[in-house]
This record gives structure tokens, sequence and C-alpha cells, in this order.
């Protein structure tokens, strides 16, 4: 469903309008990314993005990801 594999046979068939999202197990970021740049990454508006940080309790948003542990990671994907 999220497009990372073909399937062997078959069709997917998705909605008109539906908005799919996908986290991965184990998320990869570049090396010198930021929660703010990697967030905006995914085209939404820089407000929208602190305020759903904030309500993951995630508010250091020039901090390297590097330097986060794995559920921060988590969340912030």
């Amino acid at each position: 469903i999220a497009g990372e594999e073909t399937p062997d046979k078959g069709q997917i068939i998705k909605q008109n309008g539906l908005n799919l999202a996908y986290v991965p197990q184990n998320p990869v970021f570049s090396e010198d990314s930021t929660i703010r740049s990697y967030a905006l990454k995914k085209g939404e508006e820089n407000w929208k993005v602190e305020s759903n940080l904030t309500e993951l309790n995630i508010t250091r948003f020039d901090q390297k990801i590097e330097h986060l542990s794995g559920g921060q990671k988590k969340r912030v994907v």
C-alpha cells in the first residue's frame, strides 16, 4: 500500500483524494539534518511543523537529529 514494494500480482486501487502516510521502522536521516530541516522537507508550513512537534514534546527544532533517542526520531518522522 505504501508503494515500497511491487505486488506479485493483482492491483492496488486507492480511493480518490486518499492520503497515506508511512513511518519506516528504522528511519534514515542525512548526517547534518536538524529536526526543522527534516520536517520542512515534507512541504508543511513552518508554524504547522512547530505546532505538531510541540504536541509530541519536541521543542528544540534546530537540534541535530543524530542527537535524539530512537523514540524521539520516530516522533519526528
